[in-house]
């Protein structure tokens, strides 16, 4: 018998060696979902904070933060990677499952099931996934500042709020299609390269 042959999946496959917060190819966040390993600490940690979570349905909570800590390396990231896409119950396509939903794959896949209901049901998760290494803190002291910015972000608009709430108009207006289809016509660029490059002069 062959070492590979000891494993369940074949370990000259490409491994990722660092999980990035950034990094949301659906295969290979399918991957982290998937071979992530629960512990019995792990789970311990995991069910409390869902269990805090979940206590939001009633009202303001005092408990509204959570604390990660641990040595470098020690999978915080990866934690609230997965801890993120569980609770918003994110989209994936992967070539062995095809179409998921990750929350209830993950949930299912550790025995976490009875969270689903009322994790997808009562409440909906929009995560937000920021790494403020990331973020000049002399240009952007503001916490506050960089989430809403990320927010509008993830929600498809610009990250600066004038340019945002002119993008939102033209939405509420009905006319953002007719404004893509004008930008894409007279600059020849999507008006989200545009809106970079008008950023950047």
């Amino acid at each position: 018998m062959l070492i590979r042959e000891l494993f369940e999946r074949d370990p000259t496959r490409p491994i990722h060696p660092i999980a990035s917060v950034k990094q949301h190819d659906p295969s290979i966040v399918y991957e982290e979902l998937d071979e992530y390993v629960v512990t019995d600490h792990i789970r311990r940690d995991l069910t409390d904070i869902l269990d805090r979570f979940l206590e939001s349905r009633r009202g303001a909570v005092e408990d509204v933060c959570c604390w990660i800590t641990g040595f470098f390396g020690s999978g915080k990231s990866l934690f609230l990677k997965i801890l993120g896409y569980v609770l918003g119950n994110l989209s994936l396509d992967s070539e062995r499952e095809g179409r998921i939903e990750a929350g209830r794959f993950f949930l299912n896949k550790h025995g976490l099931e009875s969270y689903a209901p009322m994790l997808f049901k009562e409440l909906k998760t929009f995560p937000l996934f920021i790494n403020l290494l990331d973020v000049d803190a002399a240009r952007e002291p503001s916490m506050t500042r960089i989430v809403y910015a990320e927010l509008l972000k993830a929600s498809g608009f610009s990250k600066i709020p004038w340019i945002a709430e002119i993008e939102r108009t033209l939405h509420q207006a009905g006319l953002w299609v007719n404004f893509l289809e004008l930008v894409q016509e007279k600059e020849g660029k999507s008006w989200e390269r545009v809106r970079e490059l008008i950023l950047h002069a």
